[in-house]
This record gives structure tokens, C-alpha cells and sequence, in this order.
């Protein structure tokens, strides 16, 4: 009986597998979701303004289309057809230099963007991942946050102060991620139906607490792109480094990368159900 299991769930990950190589020969359409943090010339291991404009050249020239969260939204529900290349930019932490170096190039691109805002952190300080005091950034303030949203992008919520949602109580959780949503509305007066988790760190109970909070849905941190079929409250994202050279950024983003990422997710799913 446990062999027939076993036998059975090896056939079930295997079938969704050839059913996602088969979106992905056909050639279905997908959306890579981009994921940049501090756009900076200040300390040498950050994403530079013109690196950053690499890659959308990048893009572009591959043959991507960047499209707007409402247009992404649109899609999830199947009610937009989009190009089988279609790009979306996202931002995590609010850092105060997206103002000055990341507008400019999204406007020089017309380049459509969410911003993932800490609620309790604006106008503070990026002082997290162990981070010491000396390479903190600053985050955006209030104004800032606003001179974001008449640039014409948009915001989302990264929760209240940016904890590792994954190892905290539910009612810590549920303040984490329902109160930042009332937050963010209240300070700028327009619904928040995006979360992002911060570190990319969640489980089960937060993805049931988003739903349950009114969002739309939410985003992670997985390095890579999402398969043909997926969960948008654990919506994968491509978290781009500035180290990576022109011809890595664009396998990252490629559908062969897709393909050997999902071939060893369903090998790494066998291997467990063996055990």
C-alpha cells in the first residue's frame, strides 16, 4: 500500500511537470516578476542606476513588455491576454533613492512599478539583515512616498516593520499584515491590495491571513520565475543581484531556466515522498 502511494504521488508530480513543460514549449504566456531593492552608485556591492538601466535594455531588446500591477491583477484573473514576454517591475523597502535614481529611468523607459513600503519604517532607516550602522539607507518619508504615487506607481504593503513572518505568533502576524494594510490606506488615502513578505519568509497562516485581510495577493522571494500554474498569495519573483553579468540576468529570466528550476523542484518532491 505505501509503494502504491508512493508510485501514485511520483506520477502526480511528474504529470504537473510535463504539463508545465508543455506550457513552456508551447510558448503560454508568463510574466517575470523583477525584484530590486536599493538603486545606489553609494557602496560598491549595490545596484547601480546605470546597471539597473542594463537590464531594461535589456528587457526591452529581448522583446519583454512591462506591464502595471492592475494589468498583472487583470491576467491572475484571466480576464487580460498579455504578450508571451510581458515584464513586471517591482521594489522592495521604499529606499529614499528610488526617488532620485529610479523615476528617471522608469520614466525614461516608461516603465509601469510597485513599491513595497514598511508602514512603521517610513521616513526611517533600511536597518535589517544584520546590516551594520554604517551602510544604513534611508527610506522614504511620507512626501517622498507621495512623490512616488504622483509619479503615477504604485504601493503595496511589506508589512509593519519587517519581520520574518515565518517565525512569529499568529496574532503578531496578523498585526503585521492586516494593520499595515490599514495603515498605508489611511496615511495615503487609496486601497492596498499587495503584500510582500519581508525576506520572502511565510507560511500557510500568512498566506490565510492576506486573503483574509482583503488583499488581492502577495508576493516572495524565490529566485526564480512562476511556474504555469500558482498560488498568487506565494507569487514568485526574480531578486535580481547587481553582480550578475548581462548573459546570467537574461537566463534567469529565460524559460530554460524556468524548465531546469521545475524539473529539480519535482525531483527534490520525489526524494521527500521516498524518504
Amino acid at each position: 500500500m505505501k509503494l502504491m502511494k508512493l508510485v501514485l504521488t511520483v506520477l502526480v508530480i511528474l504529470g504537473s511537470a510535463v504539463a508545465g513543460i508543455g506550457a513552456w514549449l508551447l510558448g503560454r504566456s508568463r510574466v517575470v516578476v523583477l525584484c530590486y531593492h536599493t538603486i545606489s552608485s553609494d557602496f560598491p556591492a549595490e545596484m547601480t542606476p546605470e546597471r539597473f538601466a542594463r537590464h531594461i535594455e535589456l528587457l526591452l531588446a529581448a522583446g519583454y513588455k512591462f506591464i502595471s500591477i492592475e494589468q498583472y491583477a487583470a491576467w491572475v484573473n484571466n480576464q487580460l491576454k498579455l504578450p508571451a514576454k510581458s515584464a513586471l517591475m517591482t521594489f522592495d523597502d521604499g529606499f529614499a533613492n528610488h526617488i532620485a535614481n529610479a523615476i528617471p529611468i522608469l520614466q525614461k523607459y516608461n516603465i509601469p512599478a510597485i513599491n513595497f513600503i514598511v508602514a512603521e519604517k517610513i521616513g526611517g532607516q533600511y536597518a535589517w539583515d544584520g546590516v551594520p550602522p554604517e551602510l544604513h539607507e534611508p527610506l522614504m518619508d511620507e512626501q517622498q512616498v507621495r512623490e512616488w504615487l504622483t509619479a503615477g506607481y504604485s504601493i503595496g504593503s511589506h508589512t509593519l516593520t519587517h519581520d520574518h513572518l515565518d517565525s512569529i505568533s499568529t496574532l503578531e502576524k496578523a498585526r503585521q499584515i492586516v494593520t499595515s494594510k490599514a495603515v498605508l490606506e489611511a496615511k495615503f488615502q487609496q486601497p492596498i491590495t499587495w503584500l510582500c513578505y519581508p525576506f520572502g519568509d511565510f507560511d500557510r497562516e500568512c498566506e490565510s491571513l492576506a486573503k483574509h485581510a482583503g488583499y488581492f495577493g502577495a508576493f516572495a522571494c524565490y529566485r526564480n520565475t512562476n511556474p504555469w500554474k500558482f498560488d498568487r498569495f506565494a507569487i514568485r519573483r526574480v531578486l535580481v543581484y547587481p553582480s550578475w553579468s548581462d548573459k546570467k540576468f537574461l537566463y534567469k529570466i529565460s524559460r530554460a531556466f524556468d524548465l531546469v528550476a521545475m524539473l529539480n523542484l519535482s525531483l527534490k518532491k520525489i526524494k521527500a515522498r521516498a524518504v
